[in-house]
């Protein structure tokens, strides 16, 4: 049996392909037409998955998207926003112009295809909680989603058991974290809706206790598991544009304006939200653990992308276990889809257990070297890359590393990434300001063997995905200053061999050179660029920045080694200098 996964008609399109029970390929558009976060139809994802698998479009048995409009319609639209007719009379424009892409989603994917292939529909969320559980590994968990909205629902508790998945509970719009969390990143002159993963960086910084009490006054944690907000101090529900009411200027003060001073008043602000959601998310948790008293737990939906808050739960240790989907936000949504229609037609077990992220595209050495040599690239084909780029770094070059296939969701895991020497406290604001051209508040990932990150941070479980933020031990900070935040924490990925030999590899014996056995580890992209595809992708981000060495499969090309033209490379990077600032 095939079927396709798609998102599409809204941010983040991507696609996904199972065949027989295993899913077969994964990717982002974005990472194919390199628009960051595009709306475009997935057509290239979907022309990859089904090339990874040998197969052609009319040989799919089924497409799978993750939306009921009627539901939308029924439960959103006509109780939620007629309701607070003519105030929301803005989204209900929005709405307007929306029925024709969602209304006709079935004939919109087949003219988008040109296929008649039959199309099932599946609830947001329902395709969320599959997402995560159906490729936990777990034969029982207690799952959970937050997000800003699907349909209806911002968060669903539920239990999986075997191949099913029993809802407890839900949580309506307009009571949504990822709805509020949007509003701060508006608030401190951000993209809402985009720019979430900056504002939980930028919230260390900040002191809480100033308006933490201000705002557990609008975020009310209930009884029943549940939280509710005072809408009175937000205009999301009416109005997307406009965010936030201008009750919650009053209490908060002006918002920063886009380029404008980032104040300790602003980071302040986003600190007390950021603690307020963690409270929130530990609420959901324990109320589902007391629930249902299971030891595993699956997260997925954008708010599962808030490594601060997941490392909450992980440290409440009521969980023995927690499985963060990697691609939990919406690129994800495929995924669910594919795993909820399989299990729904097949009635089969379980068997597939999502231990990577590498189901994205790869590229043969043949590609590699074509990509070299357009360049006009000297280059180097040591005998073992691991050993090559383990070296450079302990000389404390900045390596891109680029093997094996891409990884799907926003975090680079080793295969499209930036490494560096964790031991040089200078390190961040090298790679922040010379590579990456963004925030210098930005924090940078521990990748570290698995066998011994509890030398370095206080955490209990597996952490592959860098989605849990735990803190570090003591004398971790003085050991792998570049890569503890400034409030003594790490979001960890810990990293096994049989998942990805050469990365862990190149770890273990950088910990050998050096007695550390941990890397700096970022994506490999600079500041608004979707991370890196291809080998020429990789090239142009390599020259046009000051990474020192680029690992390009088994190739390995160092900087000052090049042609003195390669600095006119740098120019298309140049605008983007200007955006690195302390905050």
């Amino acid at each position: 049996m095939k079927i396709l996964g798609i998102n599409a008609f809204g941010h983040d399109t991507s696609a996904a392909l199972l065949v027989d029970g295993k899913l077969i390929a994964a990717v982002e558009e974005e990472r194919l037409n390199r628009e960051k976060c595009t709306r475009a139809f997935p057509h290239r994802s979907i022309s990859y998955c089904l090339e990874a698998a040998g197969i052609k479009l009319s040989e799919v048995d089924y497409i799978g998207y993750a939306y009921k409009p009627m539901l939308w319609l029924r439960d959103r639209f006509f109780y939620h926003q007629l309701r607070y007719f003519p105030y929301a009379l803005p989204e209900i424009r929005y709405a307007h112009r929306a029925f024709g892409k969602f209304f006709g989603i079935r004939h919109n994917i087949r003219k988008e295809l040109g296929v008649d292939i039959p199309i099932k529909l599946i609830k947001h969320h329902d395709a969320h909680l599959a997402s995560t559980y159906f490729v936990s590994g777990f034969d029982r968990s207690a799952v959970l989603t937050l997000d800003g909205l699907g349909e209806y629902e911002t968060s669903v508790g539920a239990i999986g058991r075997g191949q099913s998945i029993e809802r407890l509970d839900k949580i309506n719009f307009p009571y949504s974290l990822g709805a509020m969390y949007a509003c701060i990143s508006h608030f401190v002159g951000y993209q809402a809706e985009l720019d979430e993963g900056k504002v939980m960086g930028l919230a260390a910084y900040g002191d809480p206790s100033e308006y933490y009490n201000s705002f557990r006054k609008i975020l009310s944690l209930n009884k029943n598991g549940t939280f509710s907000l005072d809408m009175s101090y937000f205009s999301y529900h009416l109005c997307r544009d406009k965010w936030v009411s201008d009750k919650f200027y009053k209490i908060f003060g002006p918002r920063r304006e886009k380029g404008g001073e980032m104040t300790q008043r602003h980071i302040n602000v986003a600190a007390a939200a950021q603690k307020v959601l963690e409270d929130a998310v530990l609420h959901r948790a324990e109320w589902l653990f007391d629930k249902t008293r299971e030891k595993n737990l699956c997260l997925a939906g954008g708010v599962a992308l808030n490594s601060v808050a997941n490392g909450k739960i992980e440290a409440a240790r009521m969980y023995e276990n927690i499985y963060v989907q990697p691609a939990s936000g919406d690129s994800g949504l495929p995924i669910g889809v594919v795993y909820s229609l399989y299990n729904k037609i097949t009635e089969l077990p379980k068997s597939f257990f999502m231990s990577h992220p590498y189901l994205g595209p790869q590229y043969s050495a043949e590609d590699c070297l074509k990509a070299i040599e357009k360049f006009e690239l000297k280059y180097t084909t040591p005998n073992n890359i691991s050993e090559a780029v383990a070296k450079a770094l302990s000389e404390g070059k900045v390596v891109g590393l680029h093997q094996g296939r891409m990884e799907i969701g926003p975090r680079a895991l080793g295969n499209r990434s930036i490494l560096a020497d964790p031991r040089n406290a200078a390190m961040k604001d090298i790679v922040n300001e010379k590579v990456k051209f963004r925030e210098g508040y930005r924090p940078f990932a521990p990748a570290v063997t698995e066998e011994r990150v509890g030398e370095y941070f206080d955490i209990k479980i597996k952490s592959p995905f860098m989605l849990i933020v735990s803190k570090a031990v003591d004398g971790a900070s003085e050991k792998i200053p570049a890569v503890v935040h400034s409030d003594g924490t790490g979001r960890i990925q810990t990293v096994n061999r049989e998942d990805n030999p050469v990365y862990y590899d190149i770890i273990h014996k950088f910990g050998e050179l050096t007695n550390v056995p941990v890397v700096l580890n970022t994506s490999f992209n600079i500041k608004d660029e979707p991370i890196v595809c291809t080998p020429e992708d990789a090239i142009k981000c390599f020259l046009g920045t000051n990474i020192d060495a680029l690992a390009l499969g088994k190739y390995l090309l160092i900087k000052s080694e090049q042609r003195d033209s390669v600095k006119d490379e740098q120019e298309n990077y140049r605008h983007n200098r200007s955006a690195f600032s302390k905050f």
